[in-house]
């Protein structure tokens, strides 16, 4: 019963989510957790709250969903963001690093990397990611 129902409302957050009905889809992570701690609801709640500028609520959600998988990628790629939006770009280049670490034919995370270098005018270094991402996407496009 309450796997079903944690389904069924996690099922319609990210439902939500896609449809950028923010609130909502935070109202539904929020029911899920409720009934247990579970990584993709505190993870897509803390998008959601992103998405609303909610910056120091989503920090607290991703930091929960980094608590129950710590070896999960996007939860480290989205405190990223977070913080970039917040306009710390040291934090962001570290939770960047940390996605790429984990997983490192991780694109988003290269891509979201690559483009606070060149925020920064660290032009050389977007370029060396870029490259080391391209590398990533061809040698993946030729294993298929």
């Amino acid at each position: 019963m309450k796997t079903s129902l944690i389904n069924a409302y996690f099922k319609v957050g990210n439902q939500l989510l896609q449809e950028k009905k923010f609130e909502q889809a935070i109202e539904n992570y929020t029911k899920v957790v409720k009934i247990s701690p579970h990584f993709g609801a505190y993870c897509n709640m803390g998008v959601a709250l992103k998405n609303l500028g909610l910056l120091d609520e989503a920090l607290v959600a991703l930091k929960r969903a980094m608590k129950l998988k710590p070896r999960r990628a996007e939860v480290y790629n989205n405190i990223g963001n977070v913080y970039t939006t917040a306009g710390d770009v040291d934090q962001a280049i570290r939770y960047y690093e940390r996605a790429i670490n984990i997983k490192p034919d991780y694109i988003d995370a290269y891509e979201n990397l690559i483009e606070v270098y060149l925020s920064l005018g660290k032009t050389k270094k977007a370029i060396d990611l870029q490259s080391s991402a391209n590398e990533i996407i061809i040698n993946k496009q030729k294993s298929m």
